[in-house]
């Protein structure tokens, strides 16, 4: 064991045996704040830390050299993951019999727009002018979106729209039957159009 300089806790530093030198591996404890756990490998190229607070929850955080980097909280009332896949079935309160499975409401981001381009985490968008879907590429393949005329009148939505095998450059949206709203998805390339009404 060895004395960081620190006292409001208790350090434990692990050597390496197949080095002659100190890491900066250590767990920290302090009574008041929680705990930590910080593991770094001998040239710095990961660095894992795991970060307890008691009466606020858990984070742990992963990096590397290349700046990568992830994090995974546990607080008292959620869950939230940053640059990270979750692996394997995910349900809300059941054994999942499916990719996932949502076992009660759904709820997705809704927004009135008169112009501009949807963003990456619009869903539903009230459409009173105007708008533009993004270009549809590798970074958004499968990516929905929901976009209702919310006017009396016709509007325009610009885009690269696959219809019947070939591409088109926009859609347009009026206030008759299969024309009020569109659901879009993106294929990597171009927009499809999974339903109207």
């Amino acid at each position: 064991m060895q004395d960081n300089g620190s006292y409001d806790g208790i350090n434990f530093y692990i050597q390496d045996t197949s080095s002659d030198n100190f890491g900066n591996n250590s767990f920290n404890m302090n009574p008041e704040e929680g705990m930590s756990l910080i593991v770094n490998n001998g040239n710095n190229s990961r660095h894992i830390e795991l970060i307890a607070n008691i009466g606020f929850g858990a984070a742990l955080y992963c990096s590397d050299n290349l700046g990568n980097s992830s994090w995974l909280n546990v607080l008292e009332d959620a869950v939230h993951i940053q640059n990270k896949a979750i692996v394997g079935n995910v349900s809300t309160s059941t054994t999942p019999n499916s990719t996932l499975q949502v076992a009660g409401s759904v709820a997705t981001n809704i927004r009135t727009l008169s112009s501009g381009t949807l963003a990456d985490d619009d869903y539903t968008i009230l459409a009173t002018g105007d708008i533009s879907l993004p270009a549809a590429t590798s970074g958004n393949v499968g990516r929905m979106y929901n976009i209702i005329n919310d006017t009396s009148g016709n509007i325009a939505i610009t885009g690269t729209f696959r219809i019947n095998g070939s591409n088109s450059s926009g859609y347009g949206l009026n206030n008759t039957n299969l024309g009020r709203s569109i659901l879009v998805q993106s294929t990597g390339s171009a927009w499809v159009i999974l339903s109207r009404y």
